[in-house]
């Protein structure tokens, strides 16, 4: 979350240098970043679940 926000204060820099296509680009980003990591982070949980549940 603290990451998101900081992306996104830089992109809103960036504004007045390279218009609002690159912003839309960075937020796509740090979102695609976000479910990556969120999607990562369950599948951790899950398989160590699934290693208890097989022991």
């Amino acid at each position: 979350m603290v990451d998101g926000g900081m992306s996104r204060r830089r992109g809103n820099e960036e504004i007045s240098d390279l218009g609002s296509p690159f912003i839309i680009i960075n937020i796509a980003n740090g979102v695609a970043q976000m479910v990556t990591t969120l999607l990562f982070f369950v599948y951790e949980q899950f398989s160590q679940m699934g290693q208890a549940v097989s022991i």
